[in-house]
């Protein structure tokens, strides 16, 4: 089952809530998504490039307000967190944000999901939408989708991984 630091969790009636990540640029997106799992500390910091094939990219645009709620800064402190509790996490602490976002999905029934600043790229808006809030309707595609195992997208992606210091692999 993939996992990420928000999903997968399910709502108050038991059933599957499927989420859809996003981000304010490109680097947010793909530091959220392709590279939420590769360790912040580790010596050596790898992705698989087969990851890359199964993933593309778009650009879209947001029709409605939706209300988020806030993971960064005052957010935070509300919450008595800290980033590095929340969001500055490994992939093996996935289990505790998920929890995270499964409470406050339930407290907060008029958001639509959650935002918060990205790990890798600060000060870049990371956010998870939740599907019974937020409807494919709700957004107009604007570019895409980008695949990122060739071509364009695996130009950016490799451009981007060679910034964060992140080695892409064959195996």
């Amino acid at each position: 089952m993939d996992v990420g630091r928000f999903h997968p969790f399910s709502g108050s009636a038991g059933q599957p809530i499927a989420t859809l990540y996003a981000a304010s640029s490109w680097q947010g997106a793909v530091s959220e998504t392709v590279f939420r799992d590769v360790p912040l500390r580790a010596a050596l910091r790898t992705k698989r490039r087969a990851e890359l094939e199964l993933r593309a990219m778009s650009l879209l645009r947001l029709r409605r307000e939706v209300r988020l709620v806030e993971l960064r800064g005052t957010g935070l402190r509300r919450l008595r967190l800290q980033r590095r509790e929340l969001i500055e996490t490994e992939a093996d602490q996935y289990s505790r944000t998920v929890r995270w976002a499964a409470a406050l999905y339930r407290a907060v029934p008029q958001a639509g999901g959650l935002v918060w600043t990205s790990r890798l790229h600060d000060p870049v808006a990371a956010v998870v939408f939740f599907d019974d809030r937020v409807a494919e309707k709700d957004f107009s595609p604007v570019e895409g989708p980008i695949p990122l195992g060739f071509g364009k997208g695996l130009a950016r992606v490799m451009e981007l991984a060679e910034e964060a210091g992140i080695l892409i692999t064959l195996s």
